[in-house]
């Protein structure tokens, strides 16, 4: 675990646009850790200003006091870069180093897809093989299989850590994604992030049976 602290807490989703709203997981992310892995937390603050960027790029920041709500979303933009440059560990004032946060971020996310997805997928075992399958009757006999070997809360606590740890490692992967912008990301990341996609429908779609 890192021992690096910042000064703050990230800034907080609620302040979020609604024009905006696709940037409300990443800062959730931020919270989420802040305390355990700060320059990840960090990152995720990244993460959000570059989505807030994304929406209203600078050549169109003009038109934003059209907009109803223009003047949130200034004042997000606003306090994004100044927690930025204010809880920036290194010396860079806030500036984003690719050759190496991206490396610290890519092994952060196949990390958390190891130890949170992949690990709990081999705790359930040879169960999750049947409920991925396309043939219904096979998939719920795989579900009433695995409610038999686990106590009902059991079970259901499993698919739903499957299922936050999956939501999490998506976001995870909005971020890198933001950052990495023109970078080419390495296959395994891509296959990750389409596995966790994939898992994630399946338990998903058992969570309601």
């Amino acid at each position: 675990m890192s021992t690096e602290t910042t000064t703050c807490l990230p800034p907080d989703s609620e302040m979020v646009p609604s024009s905006h709203t696709s940037c409300t997981p990443i800062l959730d992310l931020a919270h989420r850790f802040h305390l355990t892995h700060p320059r990840i937390g960090y990152l995720c603050v990244h993460g959000a200003h570059e989505e807030s960027q994304r929406l209203y790029p600078a050549s169109r920041m003009s038109d934003i006091f059209r907009l109803p709500l223009g003047g949130g979303v200034l004042k997000f933009n606003f306090t994004l870069t100044y927690w930025i440059r204010r809880n920036d560990e290194t010396s860079e004032q806030g500036q984003f180093q690719p050759h190496t946060d991206l490396p610290h971020l890519q092994s952060f996310c196949l990390d958390f897809y190891e130890k949170n997805i992949i690990a709990v997928i081999k705790i359930i075992g040879n169960q999750y093989t049947y409920l991925k399958e396309n043939d219904h009757s096979r998939r719920d006999a795989a579900y009433h299989a695995l409610k038999a070997a686990f106590p009902t809360y059991e079970c259901r606590r499993s698919i739903d850590h499957i299922i936050d740890a999956c939501e999490t490692a998506r976001d995870l992967f909005k971020v890198l994604e933001l950052l990495s912008k023109d970078v080419q990301l390495p296959s395994e990341i891509l296959e990750a992030h389409t596995d966790t996609t994939r898992k994630q429908s399946i338990c998903d779609g058992r969570i309601s049976s």
